[in-house]
């Protein structure tokens, strides 16, 4: 099972929160639309405000 879909799976139901510490890097933030767009959980990122692009 792919790490998202185990991920996934745990987090079904529950409100909870996963802090990304490498908030600036794309391979994360593409996580973070994955995360948001096929989940609950609520993302927090971790970096510079100003290099964060989450458009």
């Amino acid at each position: 099972m792919e790490v998202f879909e185990s991920l996934k799976a745990n987090l079904v139901g529950k409100n909870a929160r996963i802090v990304l510490p490498e908030g600036e890097e794309p391979r994360i933030l593409q996580a973070t639309k994955r995360l948001v767009k096929e989940t609950e959980v609520i993302p927090v990122l971790l970096g510079n405000p100003e290099k964060l692009n989450l458009s």
